[in-house]
């Protein structure tokens, strides 16, 4: 099968892009702000299919912002304890039970909110 070939149309050629066929862009969905989309789509089968194919059924487990924080924050106190015990001599004091707690919290809320 051929396709024709398709010459290109200069400025005054009428062709199925002009801009007389497509609305402004303040002109565009007046009025329709507020509309909600009710419309059940269907799905073809084969169509059901090959988006299947396509997609991973052991996703790895995602990292969320959050963890990225907190492994950043546990790397950069090892540091800091490390480097503090061997300028000092005396190991860094830990961290307040409770003030873990509060961030563990954090961590669990956000992994919530954002998935």
């Amino acid at each position: 099968m051929s396709l024709p070939c398709n010459p290109i149309k200069g400025p005054d050629s009428q062709d199925a892009d002009s801009d007389e066929e497509w609305p402004a862009l303040g002109e565009a969905g007046v009025g329709d702000a507020d509309a909600v989309c009710d419309a059940e789509v269907v799905v073809d089968p084969s169509d059901e299919k090959a988006i299947e194919l396509f997609m991973n059924k052991n996703a790895p487990v995602r990292r969320t912002l959050a963890d990225i924080i907190m492994e950043k924050i546990t790397e950069k106190q090892t540091e800091v304890g490390t480097v503090m015990s061997e300028v000092s001599g005396h190991p860094m004091p830990q961290l307040d039970p409770r003030i873990i707690e509060v961030y563990k919290g954090v961590s669990k809320v956000s992994c919530l909110i954002y998935g």
